[in-house]
């Protein structure tokens, strides 16, 4: 089977967003301001001093991060919808709090929890450090980071087709979604694992003038993915 190169499918999405940044910029900068506003309105409240509020900040970031993916969900079907020729809006992004929620939800929570519980030992030393420092604490967090940084990663390759199968296959079940996702991905994860390396540079520069490059990097780099999705489900000859 042949597919794509990065390459291949970076100029697919350049072509793919020519004239359309009237409309992605404006939704790329809505979910960002959403998300942001939520994250310091919820966290603004609670002390990051005492185990009981490092705990919320911890839920409050969960939430943020579930709400995100409800975000991500919408942002997809519109860059489906300008792929396809489809009008597209806006309002797209707010496509996974009208159709399929719970099933975004629930696949979104099960990302974040297997996240979170595999960098556990990494947040707890880290928090202990900031109350009684010590060098033992200090090899904990550095050794506890490594791992948790490559299986975290592994878990965001083998499920990140998860979003793009809710939309595409509504009637799945969310645990058909995910093993889904982990069967197409089998010997894709070095390709979408570079196309993400690919992009820090760009994501570098988009953070420079005060972040504004971001609202033409980050849909960018959405559409790519994108493209790379309908590449792996497409049929080959």
């Amino acid at each position: 089977m042949n597919y794509k190169s990065s390459s291949e499918l970076k100029s697919l999405a350049k072509g793919q967003l020519l004239g359309k940044y009237n409309v992605v910029i404006p939704a790329t900068l809505l979910v960002a301001l959403m998300t942001t506003f939520i994250s310091f309105f919820a966290s603004s409240f609670v002390s990051d001093t005492t185990v009981f509020g490092i705990a919320v900040n911890l839920l409050i970031s969960f939430m943020v991060d579930i709400i995100t993916g409800v975000f991500i969900v919408g942002q997809i079907v519109m860059n489906l919808n300008i792929i396809c020729k489809k009008p597209y809006f806006v309002s797209d992004i707010y496509y996974g709090f009208h159709f399929h929620t719970n099933k975004i939800i629930i696949v979104k929570s099960v990302i974040a929890i297997l996240e979170l519980l595999v960098s556990l030992p990494f947040i707890i030393f880290t928090n202990i450090l900031e109350f009684h420092f010590s060098y033992t604490l200090m090899s904990a967090v550095l050794l506890s980071f490594i791992p948790a940084m490559v299986i975290t990663v592994l878990l965001e390759l083998n499920l990140s087709m998860s979003y793009y199968l809710l939309v595409d296959f509504p009637d799945y079940t969310w645990k058909e979604v995910l093993k889904l996702s982990v069967k197409i991905m089998k010997g894709h994860k070095g390709r979408l694992f570079y196309i993400m390396v690919s992009f820090i540079p760009m994501f570098l520069l988009g953070l420079l003038p005060f972040g504004i490059g971001l609202l033409w990097v980050a849909p960018y780099y959405r559409m790519t993915i994108t493209n790379f999705y309908l590449d792996l489900i497409s049929e080959k000859n």
